[in-house]
């Protein structure tokens, strides 16, 4: 599986036509473009879960059905985040389409595969774009599969609570007589 850090920073890249370069904590701290959080939700047929990301790596998280049970308070890699952030503040957001989405020659008996949110927040300024079933531009999917990335690697303040959802185990009737 492709590393989401190294696309994210060929990515940045081409967009910027630099051949190399650092990113991550800017010089004076404050977050690249005045992005102050980065939001990614996503909900399927068997989970769904939502997280927060603060410009200084804490994560805010939510969900069901996902291994990952409940809320919770988390750290994630700063650099990687700030790359996206950074990549974020230098891209034209208003080019962006509020919703992607693949023509479906099929469809699922529950609707959609999978939806998921991004969201990009500048103060009190919010920025949410859809992606059903993946789509979207290399942006917006570099973005929510980073996101996922962290997410994966992410130090959380508790243990994880995980609740089984295994069917209970078969009683024999004869031995309750």
């Amino acid at each position: 599986m492709p590393n989401p850090a190294s696309e994210l920073f060929h990515l940045h890249c081409q967009q910027t036509n630099r051949r190399e370069e650092t990113l991550g904590l800017s010089r004076d701290n404050k977050p690249p473009g005045g992005i102050t959080a980065l939001g990614i939700e996503r909900s399927g047929t068997t989970r769904a879960y939502c997280a927060t990301f603060q410009p200084d790596g804490t994560v805010f998280y939510a969900g069901e059905g996902s291994g990952l049970e409940g809320e919770r308070i988390g750290k994630v890699e700063v650099a990687p985040l700030w790359s996206l952030l950074q990549l974020l503040a230098e891209s034209d957001l208003n080019s962006l389409a509020d919703s992607y989405t693949y023509a479906a020659d099929c469809v699922y008996e529950s609707g959609t595969l999978f939806d998921a949110f991004l969201l990009i927040q500048r103060g009190e300024e919010k920025r949410v774009i859809q992606s059903t079933d993946g789509a979207g531009t290399p942006l917006v999917k570099v973005a929510l599969n980073l996101l996922d990335f962290l997410l994966d690697r992410a130090v959380w303040e508790r243990k994880p609570l995980v609740i089984d959802r295994s069917p209970p185990a078969p009683v024999d009737k004869r031995q309750r007589r």
